[in-house]
């Protein structure tokens, strides 16, 4: 037998081989497989709160065993309440008996849930079970406290960003800064959750920290994109493939690897909405690379419109579009709808 068949016979054979196990998965594919760390950065405001709250009843809902929440509001915000109805009613839990949220920081609380989680984890595969006991650790609010984001590599958070999956526990971390979030939270985070940004150095953190994937001004870009409405959010999920990972909120994706290029039947590229695959319904958003035209280029400037606003207006051609070309412009009329980023930004997607 030759070298290279002794190789493939090797590469086939599952030299080590382990049990598998599983957990509660979320029926929507779009967010981040459980277990899962997970940041939302944004300003005090912006709707942290509310989407943490959607992301527990609907995304993950059914997902896990039990929910604990770290807030200082969590007893004065009534945003709040349909997650202690879930965590009563529908998980079961007597809260008189079992202390599910707190108003304040408790470290100490954070490590019983970890070793309970540890030993509940470790006694169910010596039981043979193939389907895991999750819970999920809901961390709000806490940007001001010291102790919660000690850089010193033996804080909780650390240990449940680094530990807590192989335990089958998620810990979700909203904060106001993302500089104050250590090396080691930033590395094992799975998910970013960003909304509009206050303080360039928090956009510049987060885009340094994704910048292996795509470049700075492609990312800076999606995030513009991405939170120029109201209320709307940067949605990254780092353990997706690359083509999937970038979205504006869970429902439409950027396409970052220049899908179809080539607009056909002089169609503005971008104009429609296309799908992710056969049976989807998510629309997605094309986001395309200078170095990829493969036609003329048309700029548009959106404050010249004649009608409309940034993201659907209406264009007089002969006065606002220089076409590359040597075509007689003609007055005509188009209409373009949210298909590309904004002249005002300095980008173009034609």
């Amino acid at each position: 037998m030759c070298l290279y068949e002794c190789y493939k016979a090797l590469w086939n054979k599952e030299l080590f081989p382990s049990q598998s196990y599983d957990v509660k998965q979320p029926r929507d594919a779009v967010v981040c497989r459980t277990p899962s760390n997970g940041i939302l950065c944004a300003p005090s405001a912006s709707g942290k709160t509310v989407l943490l709250v959607s992301m527990i009843l609907e995304q993950y809902r059914g997902c896990f065993e039990r929910v604990y929440i770290l807030s200082p509001s969590i007893d004065m915000d009534p945003q709040w309440e349909p997650v202690k109805e879930y965590i009563r009613k529908d998980l079961g839990v007597n809260t008189d008996r079992e202390q599910c949220w707190w108003d304040d920081w408790d470290e100490a609380a954070l490590r019983n849930i970890l070793a309970q989680q540890k030993t509940i984890t470790q006694r169910s595969k010596q039981l043979g079970m193939k389907k895991l006991y999750q819970v999920l650790i809901v961390i709000d609010d806490h940007a001001d406290n010291p102790a919660v984001h000690r850089k010193t590599g033996d804080g909780i958070l650390d240990t449940l960003f680094i530990r807590g999956r192989h335990y089958c526990c998620s810990t979700w971390v909203s904060t106001q800064k993302l500089r104050l979030m250590s090396s080691t939270v930033r590395v094992n985070t799975m998910f970013y959750c960003v909304f509009r940004l206050r303080n360039q150095l928090e956009l510049d953190a987060l885009v340094e920290e994704l910048s292996a994937m795509l470049s700075k001004d492609v990312l800076y870009g999606m995030y513009e994109e991405a939170t120029r409405e109201k209320y709307s959010f940067w949605y990254v999920n780092l353990r997706a493939p690359k083509e999937d990972m970038f979205w504006v909120r869970f429902d439409r994706k950027f396409l970052v690897n220049g899908d179809n290029p080539e607009p056909s039947g002089g169609q503005a590229a971008g104009s429609g909405n296309r799908q992710i695959s056969n049976s989807s319904e998510t629309s997605v958003r094309s986001f395309w690379r200078k170095k990829r035209r493969v036609m003329s280029t048309i700029y548009v400037d959106s404050r010249k419109r004649v009608a409309g606003d940034d993201s659907s207006f209406e264009f007089d051609i002969g006065e606002t579009i220089h076409l590359q070309t040597g075509a007689k412009l003609s007055v005509l009329k188009f209409r373009v709808a949210d298909a590309f980023l904004s002249t005002d930004r300095g980008q173009y997607l034609f």
